[in-house]
C-alpha cells in the first residue's frame, strides 16, 4: 500500500459530522468510501469531496448482511481499506416526557439506542477485522464515535443512549487490544452537544445557550471540531495511540482516565 491513496470508509458519511470528516480526510489526500442508509446523502457528499477516486454506497449499519455487503462492495470498487471511521449512531427517543428516567424507559427504547450505537459499531469493527485477517495494515486507523455521557451519564437525559455510548467505549478498547496485533489502532472520540441541524430540529433555542454558557471554553461544538480530532488520529504521526477515549466538549466534563 506504501505510495497509494489509503481507503477510508465513513459509516453516516451523509451526515454533518460525518460529512466533515469525509471532506477533512479527502483533503488529507485519502479516498473515501461515504457510507449511509440515505444514499442520495452519500452521493451529494461524495460528489462535493476534494481529489479523485471516491465512491458513494448503501448501508444499513444494524443489519450484518448490509454491513458485509458494503465491505465486499468497497473491497471490490475501491480496494482494501485501512481506514474505518464509525460515524453512524444516535439517539433513539422514548417518547416519553419529560426525559426517561431507568423507572420510566420503555424497553423498545433501550434495545433501540443499544442496537444503533453498540451493534452498528460492533458489525463494522468485525467486518473491518475480517477482512484483514492476520495481515498487516499500513497505518490502520479505526475510529470510533462515542459521547461524553458515556463517561459521564450525568451529563445526558437518557441512561439507555449513556449506557450504549459507554458499551461503545468498552469495545473499541476490547478491539484496540486485538487489533493492535496487525497494526491498526482503534480509538474512541466523545463529544459533547454538536451544532448539527439534527439537533438544533430536537431542541428549542435555549437549551444550546445554556450549553455555551455552561462551557468553559464558551462556545459550542461543531462538526468541524470532530473531523479535526479525527483526522488527526487518523495521520501517521497517531501511530502511538491506541484504545484511548477523547472529550470534545470544551472542559465541560474532564475524566482522569480515558
Amino acid at each position: 500500500m506504501r505510495g497509494e491513496a489509503r481507503i477510508a470508509i465513513v459509516t453516516g458519511g451523509g451526515g454533518a459530522i460525518g460529512s466533515e470528516i469525509a471532506r477533512g480526510l479527502a483533503a488529507d489526500g485519502l479516498r473515501v468510501a461515504i457510507a449511509d442508509k440515505n444514499r442520495p446523502a452519500a452521493e451529494a457528499v461524495t460528489a462535493g469531496l476534494p481529489g479523485v477516486g471516491h465512491g458513494a454506497f448503501d448501508v444499513n449499519v444494524v443489519d450484518e448482511a448490509s454491513v458485509d455487503a458494503l465491505f465486499d462492495a468497497v473491497w471490490r470498487d475501491m480496494g482494501p481499506a485501512a481506514v474505518l471511521v464509525c460515524v453512524a449512531g444516535g439517539l433513539v427517543l422514548s417518547g416519553s416526557s419529560p426525559p426517561p428516567t431507568l423507572r420510566t424507559l420503555e424497553l423498545d427504547a433501550w434495545i433501540g439506542n443499544e442496537v444503533l450505537n453498540v451493534r452498528s459499531t460492533f458489525l463494522c469493527l468485525r467486518a473491518y477485522l475480517r477482512r484483514w485477517s492476520d495481515a498487516t495494515v499500513e497505518d490502520g486507523r479505526i475510529v470510533t464515535i462515542a459521547s461524553t455521557v458515556g463517561l459521564d451519564p450525568a451529563a445526558g437525559p437518557n441512561p439507555a443512549y449513556s449506557t450504549a455510548k459507554s458499551e461503545v467505549i468498552a469495545l473499541s478498547r476490547a478491539a484496540a487490544v486485538e487489533a493492535a496485533a496487525i497494526g491498526v489502532t482503534v480509538n474512541t472520540l466523545a463529544p459533547g452537544m454538536i451544532d448539527t441541524p439534527l439537533l438544533r430540529s430536537r431542541h428549542a433555542a435555549d437549551v444550546f445557550e445554556a450549553t455555551r454558557l455552561a462551557t468553559p471554553t464558551g462556545r459550542l461544538g461543531l462538526p468541524r471540531d470532530i473531523a479535526a480530532a479525527a483526522r488527526f488520529l487518523i495521520t501517521p504521526g497517531a501511530r502511538r495511540l491506541t484504545g484511548c477515549t477523547i472529550p470534545i466538549n470544551g472542559g465541560a466534563y474532564l475524566p482522569l482516565n480515558v
